[in-house]
């Protein structure tokens, strides 16, 4: 079985049971055959250019949006590793502009 291109982990969380969510090569022709991917690079949803379906990054968010609104895992898993890789270029913002280092 192929590596996942993205994997998000969260655990520790008092409230919150662990969680795993892979982005797989499958999970990628998937987005692809809809016009849109996940970067490679930063986990960030983003219109695929060559594909016409969409011009703009945030017509490809809005639909992903709309289809995980309607139950469909594979946009609720696209949402998830976005919104996850918003908050770490964030945090490597915050961390540059005060000097902060210690872990949250």
């Amino acid at each position: 079985m192929a590596e996942p291109i993205r994997r998000y982990q969260l655990e520790g969380v008092d409230s919150a049971p662990d969680v795993e969510i892979t982005w797989t090569h499958e999970d990628q022709a998937a987005a692809l055959a809809e016009g849109w991917y996940l970067d490679e690079l930063d986990g960030a949803i983003q219109a695929d250019q060559e594909a016409d379906a969409f011009v703009f990054d945030v017509q490809a968010f809005n639909h992903i949006k709309e289809q995980a609104t309607a139950g469909s895992e594979l946009h609720l898993k696209a949402m998830i590793l976005d919104a996850w890789a918003a908050l770490g270029a964030w945090e490597m913002r915050f961390r540059e502009a005060t000097g902060q280092t210690r872990d949250w």
